[in-house]
């Protein structure tokens, strides 16, 4: 007997529910798939207009024109990145809150000047780095935050004032200091160098080296001290150093706060030339002096130096 019985009111709601459960799917995937499409074109655009903006400060007179009077720790620093062309007029590149910028819109929401552990002015310098730190404003339609940072390291020239007077981008943000970063050190403020290990292990590689000057330490009888050196770790290191003197008497001596771990005696072109491996405390002073007896006339040390050492596998 043929059956004709067709479908039921709750198998065709059953149909409709499972088709708008579809249709849901398939409107958010394609809204995902949307936004995952205009956050990849936007952060492109970031990518290649920051590049831009870098290789346009990289030429100082462009950086100048853009920077030149501000300090190197800005909010808001500049409003507007200036090319100067080859006639010496400027042009207005690229500014705060225009939307033009690449095929997505993405817009420049600040144009700020930072320093930080890596890019720095030392303390009494007038010479060093900041960082522009251009935040992006990405549009509401894409994944994740809606702003984006891209930070151009500049290196900075400053004036009587502390403003920036000249400046220029760096060609990434691989420098001495970032590359002290990388081996787990800070950047010492003072000298603008890698800051030592925390403890040392003894070895050849220097972290301090001292040449002697012609008559280091003037000349005449007495003690003469040619270098000292203050340590900024405990550990073990070795210490290396050459030293010439003419005199009637010549006594070399290698000291570990007061206490004398080297001693030689010499006379007429007296020459000296020795290591020593010595254990040290943090805030230790070494120090190489020489004697001199003062019996010829303009005596002094003539030439040498002075090497603390590591070894390499503690510098790295």
């Amino acid at each position: 007997m043929k059956n004709n019985k067709g479908f039921s009111l709750v198998e065709i709601l059953i149909a409709i529910g499972l088709l708008c459960g579809l249709s849901v799917w398939m409107m958010h995937l394609f809204k995902q798939q949307s936004r995952n499409e205009k956050t990849t074109a936007a952060n492109l655009d970031i990518d290649a207009i920051g590049n831009e903006i870098r290789n346009i400060l990289g030429d100082g007179l462009s950086c100048e024109k853009t920077f030149k009077g501000m300090p190197v720790t800005k909010p808001a620093a500049a409003t507007d990145i200036y090319k100067v062309l080859s006639d010496n007029t400027a042009q207005k590149r690229f500014s705060v809150g225009e939307k033009k910028n690449g095929n997505t819109g993405v817009a420049i929401s600040s144009l700020d000047l930072k320093t930080d552990e890596t890019y720095y002015v030392p303390a009494g310098k007038t010479v060093g780095e900041t960082v522009l730190t251009i935040v992006w404003d990405r549009g509401k339609q894409i994944q994740g935050t809606q702003m984006k940072s891209f930070r151009i390291p500049l290196s900075v020239v400053l004036d009587a004032s502390g403003n920036i007077s000249s400046c220029h981008a760096l060609a990434s943000t691989t420098n001495l200091a970032s590359i002290c970063n990388s081996i787990g050190r800070a950047v010492d403020d003072a000298n603008k160098k890698c800051s030592p290990p925390t403890i040392y292990v003894k070895g050849d590689i220097p972290v301090y080296t001292k040449q002697y000057m012609h008559c280091q330490g003037g000349t005449g009888g007495g003690e003469r001290t040619l270098t000292t050196w203050t340590s900024p770790a405990s550990g073990s290191v070795r210490l290396t150093w050459t030293g010439a003197a003419t005199d009637n008497s010549v006594t070399w001596k290698v000291y570990k706060n007061s206490e004398i771990v080297a001693t030689s005696t010499g006379s007429g072109l007296s020459t000296d030339s020795d290591s020593r491996d010595i254990d040290i405390q943090k805030g230790d002073v070494i120090k190489h002096t020489a004697v001199l007896s003062g019996g010829v006339d303009d005596d002094c040390v003539g030439e040498g130096s002075f090497t603390v050492g590591v070894d390499l596998l503690n510098m790295i």
